[in-house]
């Protein structure tokens, strides 16, 4: 899964349709090479989670679809309570709470995953993510992201 995310961070693979604005797609891309196998159903219910040339689910590309997916109907990933407790290739998504660009509340907008660490499990100095919509790699969460949120926004850790 690590290595499809370095592979693949800054480009888009050619067995998968290039989406605009698809963070939580790469997600998906990594969890399938990581093992993960389709649940197939209804491509709008967030129950299901599959790819295909034609269509995807919901929850394939949507970061607040694959939460609720993950969380509550994938029996595989489960809720980590601190961003601290995070390893590598768990996921990381963000609620971005910024009322004067219109953003909707209670609604997951980001997905990413963790790529690198600095420190034991469970108590590490530095995470360092890495994701797609403007496409980074080994973005330091502690030093970068969470200072730009501004204490306005609401992270979620999952365990994949």
């Amino acid at each position: 899964m690590y290595n499809y995310a370095e592979q693949y961070w800054d480009n888009y693979n050619d067995d998968y349709r290039a989406q605009g604005n698809d963070c939580t797609n790469f997600i998906s891309q990594i969890m399938k090479v990581g093992g993960r196998e389709d649940d197939l159903g209804i491509w709008n219910s967030d129950e299901n989670w599959w790819y295909n040339w034609i269509n995807q689910t919901h929850s394939w590309a949507g970061a607040h679809n694959w939460a609720v997916f993950a969380r509550i109907n994938s029996q595989r990933v489960s809720h980590i309570p601190n961003v601290y407790e995070m390893l590598v290739t768990d996921v990381l998504q963000v609620e971005w709470d910024h009322p004067d660009e219109g953003d909707e509340p209670n609604n997951i907008d980001h997905t990413m995953i963790l790529t690198g660490r600095l420190g034991p499990a469970g108590a590490a100095e530095e995470i360092y993510l890495t994701y797609h919509a403007s496409d980074r790699w080994n973005v330091a969460f502690w030093g970068w992201l969470l200072p730009q949120g501004k204490d306005r926004d609401a992270w979620y850790a999952h365990r994949t």
